[in-house]
């Protein structure tokens, strides 16, 4: 199948800025062309490809088969990133992942000497395959990477960035002669805040035998977590083919006929893309050979416009002269940076810049904004008395309320009396009405700052994926399962009755973000009556 999203990158000039009509195209053909591979699992796709956007970290759970480490393996060949896969046990040391010193000659002296060898985690695509069968200090090591964008050595006192050392040598070259790339500066090793690396981490969710649960603070440096469904049974037949076709399809010894002949395959691979005079690997040659490759091919469309010599290329048959080309266009970015800059271009635009759809949220649309800090805030609201009344009188708000957090949060509900607010009446019968569920009495645990933080960035992903110009209430309703379900605990007494926390989840934002006829005008009024 053709590499439509490397096919593009290669094309594309890096001494010019990331046009972001342009990058909605390419990664909806990245989308589409991973669906073809990975049949069933849109919602799975669609999340990598979210926390690729956004340089986060995604927790997928669901039984062995369902394609979860194949899916991220074809996202990392697709995009061209380095990718590396732990499978974890828990016999697993730090070391395995982080790297150890091993004795070997040094090169300069000829002596042998103990030299630090790099481990898995120095790649920028990451699966951490059933990371709950490793033991917490491993666990530890995942952690630190993927919250510090650091690898602590064990036997030494230093620190560096997760970045590979053949990719840290390179971009010391890079540095020097491109300082830009799609409009954004070339990454810093030693920058830990624009080092790009994303983990995907697997477990399974029905053995428990030689496991070791994350942490509730282990999982909430994950910005997702994807439940796996199986897919849906007009799936099955369309999977069995293509994976069993795939399979029939591997390299087999070449036939050697009875007349001196050299030896060729006799089938090619089915990904291998077809030969050209170009110095485009032949047949046999591995698929991922473009991907891997340190340095970018010529564009096509380049090649194509540059006559041969001796060629018709003035019509009388003799050579044109060419005009030279600039220095960005003949010595071209690696593929494997120009995915990068491309992700991150994508987050400045999105996040970083004035006129971004993140900060049209905050500025535009604060009412917005308040339903959705209202949700993070109810997540830690305890209803031990089963019955209340809001009213505007802070002391006769139940005293279930405790806590710091608890404390805020009695405060802003006494206060929701907005003088002129539109439907100040309706919003506050629907936050009273709210608070008095009972299933607020299982709550234990609510989300952090983090999972705000996410939860938004999570939603301005989604509306850019999707192809919105602006970010909506269904948009944040979307992606909150996801974003919030491993930050939220309820009790043992809510697993009893079969109450998890998608379904909290799902009350409250059905309840505070539901779609409205009048959405616009109350999503640009503030609701709060407090400081920002």
């Amino acid at each position: 199948m053709p590499n439509r999203f490397l096919d593009t990158i290669n094309t594309m000039r890096s001494d010019e800025p990331l046009d972001m009509d342009a990058a909605r195209r390419i990664i909806g053909q990245l989308t589409e062309d991973m669906g073809k591979r990975i049949l069933g699992q849109e919602h799975m796709i669609r999340r990598v490809v979210a926390a690729a956007v956004l340089g986060k970290h995604v927790l997928i759970e669901g039984m062995p088969g369902e394609a979860k480490t194949t899916c991220v393996s074809e996202f990392a060949a697709r995009v061209g990133l380095r990718f590396r896969r732990v499978q974890f046990v828990p016999d697993m040391l730090p070391g395995d992942l982080i790297g150890s010193r091993q004795l070997e000659l040094d090169k300069k002296t000829g002596q042998p000497d103990l030299i630090f060898k790099d481990g898995p985690l120095c790649a920028t695509v990451v699966v951490a395959d059933e990371i709950n069968r490793a033991p917490s200090k491993v666990q530890a090591a995942m952690l630190e990477v993927m919250a510090e964008k650091q690898i602590t050595r064990i036997d030494k006192d230093e620190s560096h960035t997760p970045y590979h050392p053949e990719d840290r040598a390179e971009l010391a070259e890079l540095r020097k002669k491109h300082p830009m790339c799609f409009g954004v500066p070339l990454p810093d090793p030693d920058d830990r805040n624009r080092v790009t690396q994303v983990v995907f981490a697997t477990q399974n969710p029905v053995e428990q035998e030689g496991t070791y649960p994350l942490s509730e603070a282990s999982t909430d440096r994950f910005t997702f977590k994807v439940l796996v469904q199986p897919p849906s049974i007009l799936h099955y037949t369309s999977i069995a083919k293509v994976n069993i076709y795939r399979q029939s399809q591997a390299p087999r010894p070449a036939v050697v006929e009875k007349a001196p002949a050299p030896r060729q395959p006799a089938v090619a691979q089915a990904t291998a893309p077809a030969p050209s005079p170009a110095g485009v690997p032949s047949p046999g040659a591995p698929a991922s050979a473009e991907a891997s490759s340190p340095v970018a091919t010529k564009p096509a469309a380049a090649s194509a416009a540059q006559p041969a010599a001796g060629g018709p290329g003035n019509g009388q048959g003799s050579p044109t002269a060419q005009p030279e080309k600039p220095e960005a266009w003949t010595d071209p970015i690696p593929v494997w940076l120009k995915t990068v800059s491309f992700f991150q271009g994508i987050r400045d635009k999105l996040f970083a810049s004035r006129d971004s759809m993140m900060q049209h949220v905050l500025d535009k649309k604060p009412g917005l904004w308040d339903r959705v800090r209202l949700v993070i805030m109810l997540t830690h609201y305890v209803n031990a008395d089963g019955d209340l009344t809001l009213t505007a009188d802070d002391s006769e708000l139940p005293d279930s309320l405790r806590g710091h957090h608890q404390d805020e949060l009695r405060k802003l509900l006494a206060e929701w009396n907005r003088v002129g607010e539109p439907n100040s009446d309706a919003i506050r019968r629907q936050i009273d009405a709210l608070i008095t569920k009972s299933m607020f009495e299982y709550v234990e645990r609510g989300s952090s700052p983090r999972g705000l933080i996410d939860w938004l960035q999570a939603a301005v992903a989604d509306a850019f994926i999707e192809g919105s110009q602006v970010v909506s209430r269904r948009h944040f309703r979307g992606v909150a399962v996801d974003v919030l379900r491993h930050r939220i605990s309820l009790s043992a007494q809510a697993a009893a009755n079969r109450i998890g926390s998608p379904d909290f989840i799902t009350m409250l934002v059905q309840n505070l973000l539901a779609d409205s006829e009048n959405e616009e005008a109350e999503d640009s009024y503030p609701l709060l009556n407090i400081a920002v």
